[in-house]
């Protein structure tokens, strides 16, 4: 979020943001090019190394990542735990909603994950309607994937939005479509 929103200062300044709202477990961040300061609710202040990785191909940019407090791998997402800032995904061993579902639930996630990205409802049984900038075979290919997915339901399940938040639910990738690049 904060190498997107370009918050990480390139040069040797200091900007300092007042997070509270969006990330209610930090009261102020200070990000340098080189580091960035939180200062927690508790008044601890804990300091992060960044680093800059390379991109490669036609722009030749670097774009900031956080060096783990826990494994010292660059990571772009550090995890809260235990009142701070402990560490990345493999550290802390942050399960993935798929593998906290059993096989048959699984389909169904990934169902509702299409679902909601064809702008339907998750639980919703109809076949939802082709967005607007989404071409005819990639939404076929969708309807096809969704059947294939929604076949041999067995007996009635409970909705899977009572077992899993939106945030859950959303669509992890574009699932190789250029709808959002078109937008």
């Amino acid at each position: 979020m904060l190498a997107r929103r370009n918050m990480v200062p390139r040069d040797y300044s200091q900007r300092t943001y007042n997070l509270s709202l969006l990330i209610p477990a930090i009261r102020t961040l200070k990000l340098g090019p080189r580091a960035a300061e939180l200062v927690l609710v508790d008044g601890q202040t804990q300091l992060i190394p960044i680093v800059w990785l390379p991109i490669n191909g036609t722009c030749q940019s670097a774009r900031p990542a956080f060096q783990c407090p826990g494994c010292g791998h660059n990571r772009f997402k550090l995890f809260y735990r235990h009142g701070r800032f402990s560490g990345c995904y493999r550290c802390i061993g942050v399960p993935y909603a798929s593998q906290q579902c059993s096989t048959k639930n699984r389909a169904r996630l990934q169902a509702a994950r299409l679902r909601l990205f064809l702008s339907s409802l998750p639980d919703d049984t109809q076949i939802p309607a082709r967005p607007e900038l989404m071409f005819k075979r990639t939404y076929a290919r969708f309807i096809a994937r969704l059947n294939r997915l929604e076949a041999n339901p067995g007996r009635k399940q409970k909705p899977i939005t009572r077992k899993l938040s939106y945030r859950v639910l959303r669509p992890i990738t574009a699932y190789s479509s250029q709808r959002h690049a078109i937008v």
